[in-house]
């Protein structure tokens, strides 16, 4: 398990190390692993929840990181600012899957972060952390079509039912997914009122913590527009917090578009980390860091101009040889180069020459490597290549 466990940090570190986080270019070698390890991987994370409280302590001096969905370019630029992991701390506050294309690679990353960093590394769940919602939102769909098997799924909900609820930095702020409900008076109700696995939110707490939403409507309760939850306005905020000695509450669940969003005297914080996500066009990610003094820190991502869709991404496997994986980044670089025109600034004069000259296979081409479990050979590109070359 640990050769697994450091075989997927190690593939995303490479990635993490090469750029900057405004450089991470839309097609990259995305890392994958077989469904056989994606499987093993679900059930060490199932073994960490399950060994958590259900309400877990996290100090301050950590990152806070909304909804994902699926976005992994965006995860990666996350990770990058907040640099050496081993020293960092971060919590995810759910909604990791769902309508984004990545959703796979997401959690594989966030599983194998949260196994081999526990002390660093935090996630509680989200509404999308549920089978009824991840298989229409295409979680589902994408863990099918990709590992042609309805049984991942089916683990990586395993794990899901084990997730924490919720969350608290120094015992004075409260992070959940959604917000606060009429039903919770106390923390002490998420402790003792659960037993997990728990595989549905019907439960009216449970319900409410996981949709509800903020509204400047009402100072109290009222029924939540999306048919779910309900909205609660500020004295409802203010005397949850009071009655539990709460400074404030951090939750994520609704878009932004500057990717944090403080309402009620700054007493409720929505940090949302997808960014062009789609209800809010060009919307940006945000993520905050929360210091010794409970004070929060801003950090925004700024769109991509497009997204990259699943179908047209490149994969490559984690156990990958090292030799093997640096002759497919130059392959995969060429390639990259004769969608984008951009040829010209890969190679020097000479190489040039030798491919306007050449039918062979040119020396960074060997071997032949496998992509999206796929030969692929550089020979069939000499002549595109030729073609791009004055």
């Amino acid at each position: 398990m640990q050769a697994l466990l450091s075989g997927i940090i190690r593939a995303y570190q490479k990635i993490l190390t090469q750029y900057h986080d405004s450089d991470i270019p839309l097609d990259i070698l995305v890392p994958s692993i077989s469904i056989c390890d994606f499987e093993k991987l679900c059930l060490a994370a199932t073994n960490h929840f399950a060994n958590q409280e259900i309400v877990i302590d996290v100090p301050s001096e950590v990152f806070v990181v909304g909804d994902l969905h699926g976005n992994i370019h965006d995860l990666l630029r996350i990770l990058i600012r907040v640099g050496d992991i081993s020293n960092q701390k971060i919590l995810f506050l759910g909604d990791y899957v769902d309508r984004g294309h990545f959703s796979i690679e997401v959690i594989t990353l966030l599983f194998a972060l949260v196994c081999v960093f526990p002390d660093n590394i935090f996630m509680i769940r989200g509404n999308h952390e549920f089978r009824k919602i991840n298989e229409i939102y295409g979680f589902r769909q994408q863990v099918i079509q990709t590992f042609d098997s309805i049984s991942p799924w089916e683990k990586v909900n395993d794990a899901f039912d084990f997730m924490p609820l919720a969350a608290l930095i120094d015992g004075q702020i409260f992070c959940v997914h959604g917000g606060i409900s009429p039903l919770l008076k106390s923390i002490d109700d998420i402790r003792n009122n659960y037993a997990r696995p728990i595989s549905s939110y019907e439960d009216g707490l449970l319900y409410d913590i996981m949709w509800s939403d903020p509204t400047t409507t009402t100072g109290n309760f009222l029924p939540s527009v999306r048919g779910a939850g309900n909205q609660f306005g500020i004295f409802a905020l203010f005397g949850f917090l009071k009655n539990n000695n709460l400074k404030k509450v951090v939750r994520g669940h609704q878009c932004v578009f500057h990717g944090v969003e403080r309402m009620f005297e700054g007493k409720l914080i929505t940090v949302f980390s997808s960014s062009n996500y789609g209800e809010i066009p060009k919307n940006r990610g945000g993520f905050i860091f929360i210091n010794s003094e409970l004070r929060s820190k801003d950090y925004q991502l700024i769109p991509y101009e497009s997204l990259l869709r699943r179908e047209d991404a490149h994969f490559i496997q984690i156990n990958t040889n090292p030799s093997d994986v640096k002759n497919l980044m130059r392959i995969h670089t060429l390639i990259t180069a004769t969608r984008t025109g951009s040829l010209k600034p890969c190679f020097n004069s000479g190489t040039y020459s030798k491919i306007r000259a050449s039918q062979t296979k040119p020396p960074f081409c060997q071997p032949m490597l496998k992509l999206n479990s796929c030969a692929l050979s550089p020979r069939p590109m000499i002549p595109q290549l030729k073609k791009l070359v004055p």
